[in-house]
């Protein structure tokens, strides 16, 4: 989903029990264990084919004419919206489709590479570990987050996944690191995110924070 500033997108995770996703962790989800290859994108490999023309447009069957390995959308002049913007996730995953040609990351989720810019939390983030913690359903007076410790400043924003105007910017290891044209509550046609939900039983997370019945 595009035109969701970071603020909604917080929203959003306090209100469904989720939290926002780490940069590492966005690029985990992608590569999975494997090696990192160079210039790679979120489907493993260099391999590229722009998304363009739009079937079937607005439905549940959306896809593109084109075919080839690694379908990417991404705009080609500024930002959306161009030929339709943003394109269904999955547009590109068949039955029968293999990871590469749907374009998607180690563990099926798709469109990590293109789409939308996804808004994650940088390694040098003001609050390490805090963002760890899930919502909890309720959200303030205003309609914002209110979990104490979450991302509350901009240099809390990291853009990853694209999808600039150049290739470039959808590899997986690029750092599209807030430039001052992004607020917390700048909505823009490109930009979008996608969340995660932390295991509270999970060792490698008690490690960072204290529970009293651990």
């Amino acid at each position: 989903m595009n035109l969701m500033s970071f603020k909604d997108l917080l929203a959003f995770a306090d209100w469904a029990c989720l939290r926002p996703m780490s940069e590492l962790e966005f690029e985990k989800a992608a590569r999975g264990m494997a090696s990192a290859v160079y210039g790679e994108y979120a489907w493993g490999t260099t391999d590229f084919t722009e998304a363009v023309t739009i079937v079937d447009g607005g439905t549940d069957y959306e896809t593109v004419s084109e075919a080839g390995d690694g379908l990417c959308r991404i705009p080609k002049t500024g930002g959306y919206p161009v030929a339709g913007g943003p394109l269904r996730c999955g547009f590109a995953a068949t039955p029968y489709t293999s990871r590469v040609e749907s374009g998607a990351g180690c563990f099926g989720c798709f469109d990590m590479s293109g789409n939308v810019n996804e808004f994650t939390v940088p390694v040098m983030t003001t609050a390490p570990f805090s963002y760890l913690v899930n919502g909890d359903g309720q959200l303030d007076v205003n309609g914002n987050a209110d979990v104490a410790g979450w991302p509350s400043v901009t240099a809390d924003m990291m853009i990853k996944g694209g999808p600039g105007i150049t290739t470039a910017e959808q590899r997986l290891s690029a750092r599209n690191v807030n430039n001052g044209s992004y607020t917390l509550n700048t909505r823009d046609a490109i930009t979008g995110g996608r969340l995660v939900r932390s295991d509270p039983f999970c060792p490698s997370e008690l490690a960072q924070k204290s529970y009293p019945d651990a």
